[in-house]
């Protein structure tokens, strides 16, 4: 069994980077480990700690010396390489669909020898918008009464074309000094500087690719180069690793807490060094209140989960995102429901990213209903962690669930006690797990001990 491989593509342009990311999914997603980086803060806190890399695909203004203290098999430099060939200056500045139809120069000479003026029967309709000054030039052709004055009219048009072509010259050098000048700055703050063919030599296991390769292209390359280390080895996948576990948090009590405990629980798995995914599978999607982004899921990720397409695992990484040191799935901006998402949508997301195995762990944010896609959801999940409240309402809705354990998934369950009051805790202390103490601020109430005593025993 091949160990899986580790690809990284980093590049500040966003918008360059997903031209390359379906197809790099599509390619390697089903072997490898792939991180795409476009924030410079990110790459940053990335590259703090050692990486051992297979293949990194970066910008060159993402390459820089600081790469070499890291294990990199190969890297392949994409280079925005500058254009080579000029445009052609024009004399005139015609408009790009003006097709010249009149020989200036064999019109004087006709006209030379036939003593008849020069005329320039151009259709009015056919006159592109703001040949103004054209028109006006071929007039006073019409109108010069032998060649010698021509000439000087022509003369003159010259003289007034070069003038143009040294302003645009002069303004296209400015933007160049100025590019240049913002480059020095940048590189002065501690950035990578643009040209980094001076600044930075590259190393030997290095590949320079233009940034306008072909897309194919530059997969081919990519392929070629992981396609050489794996037909050298084989390695066995480590007997440590641990397969992908699935942690849902639930309560038959709406508001009693559940997305700030999946939240915390998610934190503390990822300050456990255990990559984390977590998914809002109630209706409203309600963790999306803690996050400070308002950013929402595509549309066509609904789409394709309806219609079981091909690209499900492609659409579910296009949506997700990073908040401080969590992955999570970016919500809808409409109700599940409104979505077209019910249970067997959300059973198949799970499943395909089970199936995938990029995280150690995906924690499941579950509504308040005993529905279809509550109990699906529980039953695919390793462990189940429970919530409940200090009121006699809550206890009688807890102990109903308990005493129904056919509904209930046969793997570990943790129950949590929110906001623990002794004197409204009617449950015995033989059933609680832990216990939330009652905060005024939800952030300090993420960093409460009760998510480590969970993440640990989970770990375990």
């Amino acid at each position: 069994m091949r160990q899986q491989i580790k690809l990284v593509m980093m590049d500040p342009d966003y918008g360059y980077l997903k031209t390359l990311e379906k197809q790099v999914i599509l390619q390697f997603a089903d072997r490898a480990d792939i991180q795409f980086i476009t924030e410079s803060a990110y790459r940053e806190q990335y590259f703090s700690s050692m990486r051992n890399i297979d293949l990194l695909v970066t910008a060159q203004e993402y390459y820089g010396e600081y790469l070499k203290k890291h294990s990199i098999a190969h890297t392949i430099v994409l280079r925005r390489e500058e254009e080579s060939l000029m445009e052609i200056e024009k004399p005139v500045d015609l408009p790009e669909d003006f097709e010249v139809t009149v020989n200036l120069d064999e019109l004087m000479a006709e006209d030379h020898a036939s003593g008849d003026k020069p005329v320039a029967a151009i259709p009015e309709e056919e006159t592109p918008s703001g040949f103004y000054l054209e028109e006006s030039i071929i007039a006073q052709l019409d109108a010069a009464a032998d060649s010698e004055a021509r000439e000087e009219i022509i003369a003159g048009l010259e003289e007034s074309a070069e003038e143009s072509v040294q302003a645009e010259t002069e303004e296209r050098l400015e933007t160049e000094e100025a590019a240049a000048a913002h480059s020095e700055a940048v590189s002065a703050e501690g950035e990578p500087s643009a040209d980094l063919t001076e600044a930075v030599e590259y190393n030997e296991n290095c590949i320079v690719l233009s940034k306008f390769s072909t897309t194919r292209e530059i997969i081919d390359t990519m392929e070629k180069l992981l396609a050489a280390d794996q037909t050298e080895k084989e390695v066995q996948v480590p007997l440590n690793k641990k397969p992908l576990k699935v942690i849902s948090v639930y309560s038959p009590i709406g508001g009693c807490g559940k997305s700030l405990i999946a939240l915390g629980l998610a934190r503390k798995l990822r300050k456990l060094d255990q990559s984390v995914l977590i998914i809002g599978c109630d209706e409203m999607q309600s963790i999306s209140g803690f996050l400070e982004s308002e950013e929402s899921a595509e549309p066509v990720l609904a789409e394709v989960l309806r219609q079981s397409g091909a690209d499900i695992y492609w659409n579910i990484l296009q949506n997700v995102e990073y908040e401080g040191d969590v992955r999570y799935l970016l919500p809808f901006e409409k109700p599940l429901s409104a979505m077209g998402i019910e249970a067997p949508e959300l059973e198949l997301m799970v499943k395909t990213i089970k199936e995938k195995q990029d995280f150690d762990y995906v924690v499941l944010d579950l509504g308040s209903s005993l529905n279809t896609a509550a109990c699906s959801l529980m039953h695919l999940s390793d462990c189940l962690v429970l919530v409940t409240e200090p009121n006699a309402v809550s206890v009688k809705k807890m102990k109903k669930l308990v005493n129904n354990a056919a509904l209930l998934p046969d793997c570990r369950c943790f129950m949590i006690a929110n906001q623990h009051h002794l004197d409204g805790l009617r449950l015995s202390s033989q059933n609680i797990f832990g216990h939330l103490a009652s905060y005024q601020d939800p952030d300090q109430a993420l960093e409460d001990p009760v998510f480590y005593q969970i993440a640990l025993e989970v770990l375990e």
